[in-house]
């Protein structure tokens, strides 16, 4: 995927094909950003409409991890208040 630090897995499974992207960028947490089955047979392109959900996705996790930091953040600084 380009521009986007993702690795996909492609499966094949009765005839047909599945994908599924993830992402490693975000330390110490793997998101699924989006799967899917391939149903064009011509071409290995991931057609747009998948491509604009991943990177929706993607950008979701990108806050979710943010927020997940500042909460750990402040649970870290009442820890330190309190003991």
């Amino acid at each position: 995927m380009r521009g986007l630090n993702a690795v996909e897995i492609v499966s094949d499974y009765r005839g047909d094909t599945y994908r599924g992207v993830y992402t490693t960028r975000l330390k110490g947490f793997i998101y699924v950003l989006h799967c899917f089955q391939k149903k064009s047979k011509a071409g290995i392109k991931t057609p747009k409409r998948d491509l604009e959900l991943i990177w929706k996705a993607a950008r979701r996790s990108r806050t979710a991890l943010q927020s997940r930091r500042r909460e750990e953040g402040v649970n870290e600084h009442a820890q330190k208040d309190t003991g």
